[in-house]
């Protein structure tokens, strides 16, 4: 019997054996790889090594920026150099190095360099050199070609040091304005001698300026320094005080020191607070101007309040201004309202402003707005009172819009008049002022689309008015211009800029027989004339191509119609021109 039962045990170890092997075999083929194993990222975890996954579509920000060394139309272009308005103000830049050169046609040139430590964030220490030149000719109104030189040049240096909120600022600088008076011009009715009628040209040459007499030449030395908070954040007490002040000369002798103070507080308590301001600027004569000056001061008060849909600052400011040789001693009361209201977040944002301040009458702020300017004018500090209502907002997150209405009411306000050589003047050519009360009103609107962000179209209109008190209406001011720019961005490769803008007629007033340049409306209203230039246009290109790394070629075309184009009375703009350089930032 125990002989077949160990038969049986040996015949069951034999078949489990047997089952063994078959499992074996079974289980080896079950995991038989034949295809590769593709990782998901969802599986990444569950593997030793976490695979490795290649996003093949890569989304690259387009960035545009612009850089700003001085306000002399720079922003990575060269435009225009508008030889009667040369002016310049120096800005700083977050870059450490920017420069911009080119040359164009007629012949014109322009030179940008700025430098300054960005790598120290505490501490900044930089310069910038300026320069615009245009050297061509250019037909006055009397249709003879005369020089029309007008450079500008500039030079300075400037430094920072911030201590936690507290930055003390500096800055000294010289520039130089050079230019030459081409602008002839005489009214027919005042020539009555046959010479003229016969013999025009020759009739004329004793009426354009000499050599000495046309030529212009400016120079001012000024240094600044300030000391405080930024006025960014107002929880806690912000304060700050800055000093200007300036040397200004011309060629022919007349010289003038200017001095100017800022102080201002402010802080937020929750949604109120105060803020409040003192500024005091003056201005002395020198050499031929030893009997002009002007004192000016004015206090700021503002309450403050800010929440979530409202935005209110409101004050009444008070000014007085002595200006010696006009016998002018008078206090002013300006209203200030600052109301901005958003309850459709952003959608449609109404507002409404009201502000005044003194309009500068000294020789260095009327020769950088007109700089053919006789020499030694002044005017009486004038006063202005300007009120605004609109809306304005954005929609869609491209399109953003403002429309507007502007009264604003000026005190012993500047016109400039032209001052003609064949009346005996000694002015030649040149301008003087005449004061008068004004009121002037502006209904303005503009509109700006951008597509995918390479695309900008901008649309802008204005209408202006104005009733003088003595004078006829005029003074220079279109009546109304409308405005079209374009812009397309290609990422990082080109720019391409376009713009036009329509100007309607402008009156320019023209006076004979001056005994001053420097005149009060109700003593000439009897010997002014109304000179009216037509409506024009100016379309301008700009391109700019990205050449390698950090260079850009640019190429700007300006005044390509051809307009007549007038910035003062007589005074051509240059026609059709073009400038090309190169410009880096670094």
């Amino acid at each position: 019997m125990k002989p077949m039962r160990y038969k049986i045990v040996a015949l069951c170890a034999m078949l489990a054996g047997a089952l063994s092997v078959a499992a074996q075999e079974s289980l080896s083929k079950s995991i038989e790889v034949t295809k590769a194993y593709v990782p998901t990222v969802n599986g990444a975890t569950k593997l030793a090594i976490r695979p490795r996954i290649d996003d093949t579509v890569r989304l690259q920000p387009d960035i545009d920026y612009a850089i700003k060394p001085v306000a002399c139309y720079t922003t990575f272009a060269s435009r225009q150099i508008n030889p009667a308005k040369l002016n310049a103000s120096t800005t700083t830049s977050g870059n450490p190095g920017y420069v911009s050169f080119g040359m164009g046609y007629p012949f014109r040139t322009n030179l940008d360099v700025y430098i300054n430590n960005r790598d120290n964030s505490d501490r900044t220490i930089g310069g910038y050199v300026n320069h615009r030149g245009t050297y061509s000719k250019r037909r006055n109104d009397l249709d003879t070609l005369q020089n029309a030189l007008a450079m500008y040049n500039a030079v300075g240096f400037f430094g920072s040091q911030t201590w936690d909120n507290l930055t003390l600022r500096g800055e000294v600088g010289y520039d130089n304005r050079l230019l030459h008076r081409f602008g002839g011009f005489v009214r027919e009715e005042f020539l009555t001698d046959s010479l003229y009628y016969n013999n025009r040209e020759e009739f004329l040459k004793p009426m354009l300026p000499t050599p000495k007499q046309a030529l212009i030449d400016y120079g001012r030395v000024h240094g600044q320094v300030s000391f405080g908070d930024n006025f960014a954040e107002l929880s806690n007490l912000n304060f700050g005080v800055a000093l200007n002040t300036g040397y200004s000369y011309d060629l022919q002798g007349s010289e003038m020191v200017d001095l100017g103070l800022r102080a201002r507080v402010a802080q937020m308590f929750g949604k109120h607070g105060f803020d409040l301001g003192v500024d005091y600027d003056s201005y002395y004569g020198v050499a031929k101007l030893t009997d002009r000056g002007n004192q000016s001061v004015i206090i700021r008060p503002r309450y403050m309040y800010r929440s979530g849909i409202l935005r209110l600052a409101a004050g009444v400011d008070y000014g007085y201004r002595n200006s010696r040789g006009f016998d002018v001693c008078q206090s002013y009361v300006f209203p200030h309202i600052d109301l901005v209201v958003d309850v459709l977040k952003g959608y449609l944002i109404p507002y409404a402003k009201a502000s005044g301040d003194f309009i500068d009458g000294s020789f260095e702020a009327l020769s950088r707005e007109n700089p053919y300017i006789a020499t030694g004018v002044t005017a009486p500090t004038g006063a202005r009172i300007s009120t605004e209502i609109g809306v304005s907002g954005s929609a869609m997150q491209s399109l953003s819009y403002k429309a507007y209405f502007n009264y604003t009411h000026l005190d012993n306000m500047h016109y400039f008049v032209s001052l003609y050589r064949p009346a005996g003047s000694s002015f030649s050519d040149s301008f003087g002022v005449i004061v008068d009360n004004a009121d002037v009103y502006t209904v303005g609107a503009n509109v700006e689309y951008m597509y995918a962000g390479v695309l900008t179209a901008g649309l802008e209109a204005h209408y202006y008015g104005s009733a003088l008190k003595v004078l006829p209406e005029g003074g220079g001011m279109p009546s109304f211009d409308v405005g079209l720019s374009l812009r397309y961005r290609h990422k990082s490769k080109f720019v391409i800029e376009a713009g036009a803008k329509v100007l309607g007629a402008r009156e320019f007033y023209e006076i004979a027989w001056a005994d001053s340049p420097i005149m009060q409306a109700r003593d000439v209203v009897d010997d002014v004339y109304v000179n009216t230039v037509p409506a024009c246009v100016d379309v301008n290109l700009r391109f700019s191509l990205h050449v390698s790394n950090n260079w850009w070629l640019y190429i700007n075309g300006s005044n390509l119609a051809n307009s007549r184009l007038y910035t003062y009375n007589h005074y051509r703009s240059l026609g059709t021109n073009f400038m090309l350089g190169f410009r880096t930032s670094f």
